[in-house]
């Protein structure tokens, strides 16, 4: 079954002649099925061009009035090029024995009509687009390992239900074959909720722009020889630059997690301050790869599951120094003594009863957790980091489930527990009600924990405003004290490289000894041998008067012997 395709100018009489025709057909003939293109005036010549150079049409550009065409089978079959006005005519007149009879008045006022049906068909289409406005994310670096691994959970029904997703991927001007590949993947997802996705190489306003969800995965990673104050200063340039376009472009109410291979803490608090028009709480680092890696070694020791370990949390600088606190933690599904059902718990600190190992061996296995996974990989992992990011997305999206407290951090509003208030600092969050957090306030803070933060908190200030200390008594000690202390270490190292010398000496000269040794059998053999060549034959016996001249008179040794 063949289909014939007109395709012409909205307000081109011609066109209108040729509809009448086909419909005319259409009527006539049970099995003559037609398809109507009908294109807007201003974008007739790129259209006309595009189609004919996919059908491989021979068809001049010049030619006024519409294209005809048979396709095979159905509607996307191979087409055959019938011609224009004219040659439709005479494939009527030929095949069917029909002779169009429409004047040119009532062309011209078909013509008409076409045109005003078509405008107001292209508004009412414009206006149910505008109705459809799905929920714009971006994400920089957007070829990262990190990336890569978020963006299947954000095409699903996990995070966002039925809502609409548009995702933006960022990356720079050498990456354009990399997104292109992962916008591929991404449609080949399937996905119900992705209902498009852009490309943007490094323009970040545009990128940015009336974004509400922006996810950075950047990867600024500190040079071999690169001193720590150069690379805190090149990651607060870098955010302040990024904080500039955040500001202008992004949407007002936009949701911002930063992660990837930067110091977190100090990226997440220039962000901040670089974004006035952004509220400080839209603004947060993802720590919940820290607060998770805690998790594993309290369901290693407690025989559980990992994920039924909660309200672990993370006290600190997410990229230096952290305190797991475990006061309130709870494990669900321990088989103990004691059972219930799926929503009853245990104490944490009560079950591992070893408050030393918490407070020591165990901060130091979780400070020590990602240096250990990254020498195995030989990389940074992106497996864990990429799950962590999802779930606290899906949290603060959809709100925490049953009150649990998580770990992030964020700008110290109200200068929780007497803490700094200008710090980006990882506290314990609830997500309540959805779309916000709230800090958990009610966290037992003796004294050992408050002086382990606020060193933290120390730590953290050093990392933006590393300014000289003044030149003190006190302080010139310190130095003086620092100065003895690098001579004593150089005396020290210099000690040992004697120490080293002198022994090398004495296994060289152990060595020079052992060959001697062992060439002085050698020598005597050799001698022994040298003498039995000298020493004279029967034939040649010296005289007995010989002998006693030799001997003085003597009684001679008998020369036999």
């Amino acid at each position: 079954m063949a289909k014939i395709v007109i395709a012409g100018k909205a307000n081109c009489p011609y066109y209108a002649k040729c509809e009448l025709l086909a419909d005319k057909l259409q009527d006539s003939l049970p099995s003559f099925k037609l398809h109507k293109i009908v294109i807007a005036p201003d974008k007739w010549n790129s259209w006309i061009e595009s189609t004919c150079s996919q059908m491989k049409f021979d068809w001049s550009l010049s030619k006024k009035g519409p294209i005809v065409w048979r396709e095979l089978v159905d509607r996307g079959g191979k087409g055959l090029l019938i011609g224009g006005t004219n040659e439709f005519q005479e494939y009527a007149r030929g095949y069917y024995d029909l002779k169009s009879h429409i004047l040119s008045d009532l062309s011209r006022k078909i013509a008409e009509e076409n045109l005003n049906t078509k405008t107001q068909d292209d508004l009412d289409e414009a206006s149910r687009l505008a109705a459809i406005q799905p929920l714009e994310i971006c994400i920089s670096n957007a070829t990262s390992g990190l990336a890569y691994g978020i963006i299947c959970a954000l095409c699903s029904s996990r995070i966002f239900g039925k809502e609409e997703i548009a995702i933006r991927l960022l990356g720079g001007d050498d990456q354009e074959d990399q997104l292109n590949g992962i916008g591929m993947e991404m449609q080949d997802l399937a996905s119900t909720n992705l209902r498009r996705y852009s490309i943007f190489l490094n323009d970040r306003a545009k990128a940015f722009k009336d974004a509400k969800i922006i996810i950075l995965t950047d990867n600024l990673v500190k040079g071999d020889e690169e001193e720590e104050l150069d690379y805190n200063k090149r990651i607060m340039d870098y955010y302040t630059e990024l904080g500039g376009y955040l500001n202008e472009n992004s949407h007002a109410d936009a949701k911002v997690l930063v992660s990837g291979n930067v110091p977190i803490n100090l990226a997440t608090r220039t962000l901040i301050l670089n974004c006035p028009n952004l509220n400080k709480d839209r603004i947060v680092g993802v720590a919940r790869v820290k607060e998770n890696r805690a998790k594993f070694y309290l369901a290693e020791k407690l025989g559980v599951n990992t994920a039924h370990i909660a309200d672990v949390v993370t006290w600190g600088n997410l990229n230096g120094t952290c305190y797991i606190d475990t006061t309130k933690a709870k494990v669900f599904r321990h088989d103990g003594a004691i059972w219930g059902p799926n929503d009853f718990f245990r104490s944490v600190p009560e079950l591992v009863h070893d408050d030393k190992w918490l407070e020591t061996d165990y901060q130091t296995l979780c400070s020590d957790r990602n240096r250990l996974v990254n020498d195995k990989l030989g990389r940074q992992g992106d497996l864990s980091v990429s799950a962590a990011l999802v779930d606290l997305l899906c949290d603060w999206w959809r709100g925490s489930a049953d009150g649990r407290i998580y770990s992030v951090a964020v700008w110290n509003k109200d200068s929780a527990y007497n803490l700094p208030d200008d710090l980006v600092i990882t506290l314990p969050l609830i997500f309540d009600p959805k779309g916000l957090w709230s800090i958990v306030k009610d966290f037992n803070m003796d004294e050992l924990k408050r002086t382990k933060i606020l060193d933290i908190c120390k730590e953290l200030r050093e990392e933006f405003d590393p300014t000289p200390k003044p030149r003190t008594p006190e302080i010139l000690e310190e130095k003086s004290e620092e100065i003895e202390e690098a001579k004593e270490d150089k005396e020290e190292k210099d000690e040992e490289v004697e120490v080293t010398k002198e022994e090398k000496k004495e296994d060289e000269t152990e060595e020079n000894q052992a060959i001697v040794e062992e060439e002085e059998p050698k020598q005597e053999v050799e001698e022994e041998l040298e003498k039995e060549n000298k020493r004279p034959t029967t034939s040649e016996k010296p005289s007995l008067s010989k002998i006693e001249e030799e001997t003085n008179g003597e009684e001679p040794l008998d020369p036999t012997r």
